[in-house]
C-alpha cells in the first residue's frame, strides 16, 4: 500500500487520504464515501436496491432504511449516468 507523509501512517486509509487530499477534497470520513457510492448508483438508476444492498454489505431492508430519502428525491428525476454526475463535479471545481 502507500505511506500517508503527514502521520506516516501505511495502509489503504493513507492512499485515501494523501489522495483526497492532493484533490483538495481534504479527509472524508469512510462513512461520506460510501454515502456518494451510494447516492450516485441510486441516481444512477441501474442498480437494484437489493444490488446496492449487497455492494454495501447491507441487507436490502436496511439500504432503503438508510437511503429512502435519496430514493424519494430522485425518482421523479430522470436517470443521470454516475460519469456523468462525477465529471460535472470534478468541472464545477
Amino acid at each position: 500500500m502507500g505511506c500517508d507523509p503527514t502521520t506516516g501512517r501505511t495502509g489503504a486509509a493513507a492512499v485515501v487520504n494523501a489522495t483526497t487530499e492532493a484533490i483538495n477534497l481534504g479527509r472524508p470520513r469512510p462513512y461520506d464515501l460510501r454515502h456518494s457510492f451510494a447516492s450516485l448508483m441510486i441516481r444512477d438508476g441501474n442498480t437494484s436496491i437489493v444490488e446496492l444492498a449487497e455492494q454495501l454489505g447491507h441487507s436490502p431492508t436496511e439500504t432503503l432504511k438508510t437511503y429512502a430519502h435519496v430514493f424519494a428525491e430522485h425518482r421523479r428525476q430522470p436517470r443521470v449516468p454516475a460519469s456523468d454526475l462525477i465529471r460535472a463535479a470534478r468541472s464545477a471545481s
